[in-house]
């Protein structure tokens, strides 16, 4: 659960406690402590102001790199990472067809995120069967398809609003750092 943790607060940036339990699937009330624990160590902290919430240390970002490294021991195949890829592509289409016609949550659009979100559904279970972190990917992404396919124009693409896109943007974060891979032209560099 620490390195789960960590690994939120890291590809977040800035989250409440509420948010990295959810991201985590771990209760708020036992992410609370361990949030405690890991800002005790120096690798968390957590600020107030304009963006209020835990964000990673320098130390933090290493000792989770190291523990990514130390835990990944089984890690999917490059098919499943170019799966992803071939998966990202289409999704960046759909988030820039969507800003054309925004507001208008329409059939088309919720069919396209049905068909890619069933293709992304796959890396991500391939994902979880060799670290069960990412199995929180899962159910954060259907929550939020289930949302744009009840009409909520913010569920796709929305800032700040557990969005596909933002929940996209950090499973693509999370797949990066757990093959060691730096960010390339194939994932939109």
């Amino acid at each position: 659960m620490r390195t789960a943790l960590l690994n939120a607060v890291v590809i977040k940036g800035v989250a409440e406690t509420a948010a990295v339990a959810d991201a985590t699937d771990v209760a708020a009330g036992e992410a609370g402590p361990v949030l405690a624990e890991l800002a005790e160590a120096g690798l968390i902290r957590y600020r107030s102001g304009r963006l209020t919430g835990w964000s990673p240390t320098p130390e933090g970002r290493t000792e989770l790199t190291r523990l990514i490294h130390e835990e990944c021991l089984d890690r999917p195949s490059e098919d499943v990472h170019q799966a992803f890829v071939t998966v990202n592509a289409d999704f960046k289409q759909l988030c820039a067809d969507w800003q054309a016609v925004r507001p208008s949550v329409t059939a088309e659009l919720t069919d396209r995120l049905a068909a890619v979100h069933g293709r992304v559904r796959q890396v991500v279970e391939a994902f979880a069967a060799a670290q069960p972190r990412f199995a929180a990917y899962g159910r954060r992404l259907d929550a939020a398809r289930e949302r744009f396919a009840g009409g909520d124009p913010d569920a796709l693409t929305g800032i700040r609003a557990g969005s596909y896109h933002g929940v996209w943007m950090e499973l693509h974060a999370d797949i990066l750092a757990t093959l060691e891979r730096a960010r390339g032209a194939q994932d939109g560099a």
